[in-house]
């Protein structure tokens, strides 16, 4: 029963308190009489028989229906008079950062083949990579602030070195090109180099998409051109998008692609979609110039938003796998990244509308309420619409409710004697705890950090869109304006 309320009844491995002091949040929020939570208590604790829980529902179901309640709609300023990095929520998240930052610094543990705890994913790809190993929490600890241990330095830089392409994908989530952006950005410059050299040259590397393929690949050593200005990072690029352009299908205006997994349906989003490429593309457009892979860019899009399906008044979301996502790894959470990236606020403002609900099934940045968050303040900080810092708002209170626990309370998943301070999230399936930037805590610490210290998005290029080109005029004009750098 408690389930079918919410499905997050797994949890409670974790959290031995679940049923007694976090749902009843969950009930209240949806306007139903608090004797239902009462009720799935007193089953849960064994304090009722089959006959006590028959005769409940048989007598009490009426009564109990006619108490709910719809909850009242919150009031959406018309004004900001505060910056994010300002608000009272920006202070909170600042101390759950820390919370979970001290969390990490205790789960560590070199002799770990991972390094830290993971999702199970790292061991079907490698123990390195940006999105599940050791990579990801590295680099969300340093991006906000943290300091490193040097054996857990030591620890990534030995094996990067090492890193075969034999046994390393090519891509930026999970191989050679996200593990040189980590290295670059803790400053271990000449191996980044070298790791992002074997990406470029990958034998495997044909899939276009962002997380795994060309795209991701390319945006990288657009980053890379960034930091070194070196040319042949540029002309790297410019030969993923020659590569890119002779694959794409073309239709009606649209431009998409294809790879082994996708068959007959081409997907969408941002991480295996058209809109991954079309983000490589805005930024290979505004570093180089090339019109072609604007328009390309634009034609990716424009196929991904054919994709929406209307969800409610002014609202629409993308379907995956049968299901209506708002999520940055599927849904409108990712799409709306790269259309406001494109300066294409209209085409994006019901993409955001879908973001409005304060919890989700899952905690983490791919597949979960800390990627929407962290959608929610790029479109703060690109449109300064209220709307989006009172949705933001409202998800980090779901967030906090729902998922930042003490690890401490997990007492016997520990080993003998151990015990872990600070604050944790669960990870996928929410059975255990994962410290990955995909799906856990540093996934969630790099967002927190966002909301307390705002600044670019992660893995964006935001470096080379300068503010006044994408922000509202003054008045909170609204409807398309020119895509960053111009052109």
């Amino acid at each position: 029963m408690a389930y079918f309320i919410y499905p997050i009844s797994a949890y409670a491995v974790l959290r031995p308190e679940l049923f007694r002091d976090v749902y009843p949040a969950l009930i209240r929020d949806m306007g139903w009489p608090l004797e239902i939570h009462d009720f799935i208590v007193s089953v849960a604790e064994g304090e009722r028989d089959l006959g006590g829980v028959l005769e409940f529902l048989t007598e009490e179901e009426e009564r109990m229906v006619r108490r709910v309640t719809t909850p009242p709609l919150r009031s959406v300023p018309t004004a900001t008079r505060w910056d994010v990095g300002e608000a009272p929520c920006s202070r909170q998240a600042r101390e759950w950062a820390v919370q979970i930052a001290r969390f990490l610094e205790q789960a560590a543990d070199p002799a770990r083949p991972t390094l830290f705890p993971s999702d199970p994913f790292a061991v079907l790809t490698n123990p390195l990579s940006l999105g599940f190993g050791a990579g990801g929490v590295l680099y969300a600890l340093h991006k906000a602030g943290f300091s490193l241990n040097e054996s857990w330095r030591k620890w990534f830089i030995d094996r990067a070195r090492r890193a075969d392409p034999q046994d390393f994908p090519p891509g930026l989530l999970t191989g050679l090109a996200g593990i040189a952006w980590v290295l670059l950005e803790l400053g271990e410059v000449e191996v980044a180099r070298e790791v992002l050299g074997r990406a470029n040259h990958h034998p495997s590397l044909e899939d276009y998409t962002l997380y795994y393929g060309l795209s991701g690949v390319g945006l990288a050593n657009l980053h890379f051109y960034l930091h070194d200005r070196k040319l042949a990072y540029l002309d790297a690029a410019l030969d993923i998008y020659r590569r890119l352009a002779s694959r794409a299908q073309r239709k009606d205006g649209t431009a998409y692609w294809v790879n082994r997994f996708s068959g007959d349906e081409p997907f969408t989003g941002l991480g295996f979609g058209q809109s991954g490429v079309a983000l490589f593309l805005l930024r290979l457009h505004q570093l180089t110039g090339d019109l072609a892979a604007r328009q390309d860019g634009e034609a990716a899009l424009r196929f991904d938003l054919a994709q929406a399906e209307r969800t409610g008044p002014g609202t629409m979301s993308f379907r995956y796998k049968g299901t209506l996502e708002p999520y940055v790894e599927v849904g409108s959470a990712e799409v709306a990244k790269v259309l406001l990236r494109y300066g294409w606020l209209e085409e994006a403002r019901p993409l955001l509308n879908e973001l409005g609900r304060k919890y989700s099934v899952l905690p983490g940045y791919l597949f979960g309420i800390a990627g929407v968050i962290d959608t929610l303040l790029d479109a703060y900080l690109l449109t300064r619409g209220p709307i989006h810092l009172a949705r933001l708002e409202r998800q980090l209170e779901g967030l906090r409710t729902l998922y930042l626990f003490e690890p401490r309370t997990c007492a016997s998943l520990l080993p003998q004697g151990r015990t872990l301070e600070g604050l944790a999230v669960p990870g996928e399936g929410l059975l255990r705890v994962s410290c990955d930037f995909a799906t856990g805590c540093a996934g969630v610490l790099r967002v927190l950090h966002r909301v307390a210290s705002p600044g670019p998005a992660d893995f964006m290029l935001d470096e080379v869109m300068p503010d006044e080109d994408v922000m509202d005029p003054p008045g909170g004009a609204q409807g398309r304006v020119p895509a960053a750098g111009g052109g």
